[in-house]
């Protein structure tokens, strides 16, 4: 993208803002029911779905598949940030956190994604069970958006019991503050939880991202026939079973937050 200064791209309005920092060369429209004045008086010449464009580009992507998968970079580590986030808000959140967690780990965690239907549900899991994952004497952030009172209060109760602590965020709408969120995962230690947006947006910013998954197959298809999810080496995948419990994933889970955090 880089390459490019005449270039209109059409997206969700809430990414548009890490987006113009990333790449201030193009031009980026709000995505909705009608199209933009703007799309429509541009007279462009070309027009493209994004799920297209890798096609062009199956050279480069094998070589950065190889490159990947020679530098060993997809355990769960810190990578590259691919997108630029918001300085003053990165700063806020940091600070926000060091006193709320007074040098110790934290962790983000979210447990579901409100599009809800049986392929998807499968995936998902309650507060109670990814409390058991996050190692005891930790700090726990609530990502999860639009979650209920009784699953914040389920989720402060497994705390209780295992040890770590609840942090609350004030004044940050998780579904519609997409910077914030963005400044948020760029800080935390690690998140944890089932393949929905908010892992892709760690991954994007670098953030180790333990991803849990039901997956007969024990793959899914960004993977592109490799070890690991190529464009986001940040994630690390746990598949099991769709008829595997839950518990043996969590507890997986707890032992590399254990190893890689201590």
């Amino acid at each position: 993208l880089m390459n490019y200064t005449d270039l209109i791209i059409e997206c969700d309005r809430r990414l548009i803002p890490i987006f113009e920092r990333t790449f201030p060369l193009l031009s980026f429209e709000p995505r909705g029911e009608n199209v933009s004045r703007r799309m429509i008086d541009s007279h462009h010449e070309y027009e493209c779905a994004i799920g297209d464009v890798p096609k062009y580009y199956v050279g480069p992507v094998e070589q950065f598949i190889h490159e990947c998968a020679t530098e060993n970079n997809f355990e769960a580590t810190s990578s590259r940030s691919l997108l630029e986030v918001d300085p003053k808000k990165t700063t806020y959140w940091k600070q926000y956190l060091e006193h709320a967690c007074l040098g110790r780990r934290c962790f983000g965690v979210f447990w579901r994604s409100k599009v809800n239907f049986a392929k998807r549900s499968k995936n998902y899991v309650s507060p109670e069970v990814i409390g058991k994952c996050i190692p005891a004497g930790s700090v726990v952030v609530n990502l999860q958006y639009e979650h209920t009172q009784q699953e914040d209060a389920h989720l402060k109760t497994i705390a209780e019991l295992n040890g770590f602590q609840v942090v609350d965020l004030p004044g940050i709408d998780l579904a519609e503050d997409i910077d914030d969120l963005f400044s948020l995962l760029k800080v935390v230690d690690a998140v944890v939880g089932p393949l929905i947006s908010t892992s892709w947006f760690s991954a994007a910013v670098g953030t180790p991202a333990y991803t849990f998954r039901k997956e007969e197959a024990g793959y899914i298809w960004q993977q592109l026939g490799s070890e690991f999810v190529v464009w986001a080496p940040a994630v690390r995948m746990y598949f099991s079973q769709p008829s595997d419990p839950w518990e043996n994933t969590m507890s997986m889970i707890h032992g590399d937050l254990l190893q890689k955090f201590g």
